[in-house]
């Protein structure tokens, strides 16, 4: 998976940011469905986000990590 947005935070992000920042995500992991279409998803990530040096502060926050999901369907 690829994303990519826009954030505009009542407060600075990060701490020493700005209220808006474009952020870019990538996600790559596995995904297995059960008989009755419930979902686990196993994924590794990482986000990227500044403001691309449009205004003068632009610390930039990189981050990376591992998530797991249980998704389950409401229709049988």
């Amino acid at each position: 998976e690829y994303g990519a947005g826009l954030f505009y935070g009542f407060k600075p992000f990060p701490k020493n940011g700005t209220n808006f920042t474009f952020h870019l995500t990538t996600n790559a992991g596995l995904e297995y469905t059960f008989a009755n279409n419930h979902k686990v998803r196993a994924s590794y990530g990482h986000i990227h986000q500044s403001n691309n040096g449009l205004l003068p502060v632009n610390p930039g926050l990189d981050g990376s990590g591992f998530n797991i999901t249980y998704l389950w369907s409401w229709d049988h």
